[in-house]
């Protein structure tokens, strides 16, 4: 009788795992691949594409696909569950599409990732970690906007103009809208209330803000939605707008026409100031220089200076000065520069447009 042979252990084994494959691992699990989710046109519902495949050479188990609503890109019990979908097995190297439609649920507002999870059939219970695939971020929740501000000037104030949204998900609360000033230093301004919008509705805004009381500078308009932060959102970063035009409040000199010529040892300047501000101007002076380059610098000649008389917005002063050529003063041709308020005595909305240079130069021919 021929002696029966033993099988090593290990070599059973590794038989025993050829001939009887385990089922609902996750090596033999088909894969999420892809995964899309986009907001509908009103917003409503969420459109998530999921698109499975099986990269192996055999076909996979049977297997369950769950998608989820993650605000930190991991499935746990904090997660909203959309949908869960039977994957019966997928042939080697197939795909398999799967579509889901599902109204935006009622979650905190913030920025969620769509989750694709591929687990084993049967107990949801298990502990196979399956595999996951997370997608880009949706914004679900209200979402205060605001256009950039339009502002027409009427009188000694200025008329604004925007439009306020919720560009979310859900309904947003009232709330407040705030406009001010901004300028060289922080404004006031002025708030009104602002109900609350539907998801995707806009609302006209319409705020007097006045320029009397501002420092002297120039301004733009900025506006604030929800500036308290009393509404939770699900992106808090866009609530504020800043307008491009300026506006200047305070008295703005300058000199708007200047000439000069030579008359006897001295310089004859004929000169226009103006107050195109919308403040009045306290008394200040017009400062007069001859310059060689055309430029106002330590090189120049000061020839002296008139004063100018207090002046209401849109108000001139003109005069003829007659101004003696100092010592010294050399043969040749130079230009003649007009600097109004030199001392810095007027706080203007423009401090950069008050020198002036004349048209035409000056020759002078000093006698030896």
């Amino acid at each position: 009788m021929t002696p029966r042979r033993r099988i090593p252990a290990v070599l059973g084994i590794l038989l025993a795992s050829c001939v009887a494959p385990s089922f609902g691992h996750a090596q033999d699990l088909p894969a999420p691949a892809t995964i899309r989710g986009a907001l509908t046109a009103d917003r409503s519902s969420i459109d998530i594409h999921v698109t499975v495949t099986n990269p192996g050479n055999q076909a996979t188990s049977a297997a369950r696909l769950e998608i989820y609503l993650s605000s930190d890109g991991l499935v746990d019990a904090a997660d909203h569950r959309v949908e869960t979908r039977a994957l019966p097995p997928l042939p080697a190297h197939a795909d398999r599409v799967v579509d889901v439609a599902t109204r935006v649920p009622p979650l905190t507002p913030g920025r969620y990732y769509v989750l694709a999870r591929v687990a084993p059939a049967g107990d949801e219970g298990s502990a196979s970690p399956g595999r996951t695939l997370w997608g880009a971020p949706l914004a679900l929740g209200p979402d205060l906007t605001v256009d950039e501000p339009v502002g027409a000037i009427e009188g000694e104030t200025v008329r604004v103009r925007a439009r306020a949204w919720n560009r979310g998900t859900s309904a947003s609360d009232s709330s407040q809208l705030a406009v001010f000033w901004i300028g060289r230093e922080p404004t006031t301004g002025t708030a009104q209330p602002l109900g609350g919008l539907a998801a995707g509705d806009s609302t006209d805004v319409d705020v007097t803000l006045a320029l009397g009381d501002l420092p002297a500078g120039k301004y733009q308009i900025g506006i604030e939605i929800d500036p308290a932060r009393e509404i939770a959102e699900s992106e808090e970063t866009n609530n504020t707008a800043r307008g491009t035009t300026d506006y200047p409040a305070g008295p703005d000199l300058t000199v708007r026409s200047l000439s000069g010529e030579a008359s006897a040892g001295a310089i004859v300047v004929d000169d226009t100031v103006r107050n195109q501000g919308n403040r009045e101007s306290a008394p200040c002076g017009v400062s007069f220089f001859l310059s060689r380059n055309g430029l106002l610098d330590a090189g120049d000649i000061a020839l002296g200076y008139r004063v100018v008389p207090r002046l209401d917005p849109g108000a001139e002063s003109s005069a003829e000065t007659r101004l003696p050529l100092p010592d010294g003063t050399a043969t040749g041709r130079y230009f003649l520069l007009g600097k109004v308020d030199s001392s810095r005595a007027v706080d203007e909305s423009d401090e950069r447009n008050n020198l002036t240079l004349a048209a035409t130069p000056i020759d002078l021919r000093i006698a030896q």
